[in-house]
């Protein structure tokens, strides 16, 4: 686990997760109603190597990490069972 500095952002997600978030709400309409009014993300700071070692401090990234583990927190017990089995891989 890895303890960064955060902003939490509430009510907002970005276009590039809109077509997963209406597939989610479309295909599993209770556990989205659950889940995504409290639900956020975070942004956080984190260099992706892909400029220049002086602009790292300037970037940051989107972090899902609250999201998944409510998931992971409504998986059923089939899922939790196939999700260990895949982790062993």
């Amino acid at each position: 686990m890895d303890i960064v500095p955060a902003i939490q952002i509430k009510n907002f997600w970005p276009n590039d997760v809109q077509w997963f978030l209406d597939r989610l709400n479309r295909n599993h309409p209770c556990l989205y109603k659950k889940l995504i009014p409290n639900a956020s993300m975070h942004l956080i700071a984190k260099w992706s190597k892909k400029t220049p070692d002086g602009d790292g401090d300037l970037e940051f990234r989107y972090s899902f990490s609250t999201l998944e583990r409510l998931f992971a927190q409504e998986r059923t017990e089939n899922e939790k069972i196939l999700n260990g089995t895949a982790r062993s891989i």
